[in-house]
């Protein structure tokens, strides 16, 4: 079965309030954080957990997005929390969602 392509507001409400798709972003966050030593700081971070959602590696534009929100978060929320939402958007991309 595939899932439909759409861009309605209620299914990317749906997905990203989920507790089904919280719960695989911390395990996509331990992950991201695990995976990699911590040389490789958190671009290295991010660009893992982009390949495991999207089987491809972030362009300079994506990866420049996912650490502004990383930064952004991790200052009001902390590290492992921040490295969370960052998963959370990585698994809500319509590329991670749908099969091209």
């Amino acid at each position: 079965m595939r899932r439909a392509r759409t861009s309605t507001p209620l299914q990317a409400l749906a997905t990203l309030n989920d507790p089904a798709f919280w719960e695989a972003a911390r395990a996509l966050a331990r992950r991201m954080r695990d995976d990699v030593g911590p040389s490789a700081g958190v671009d290295g971070r991010i660009a893992h957990g982009f390949r495991l959602s999207t089987a491809r590696r972030p362009g300079a534009r994506e990866l420049r997005a996912l650490r502004a929100l990383y930064q952004r978060e991790r200052a009001r929320l902390g590290d492992d929390v921040a490295l969370a939402l960052v998963a959370n958007v990585l698994l809500n991309l319509d590329e991670t969602l749908t099969n091209h």
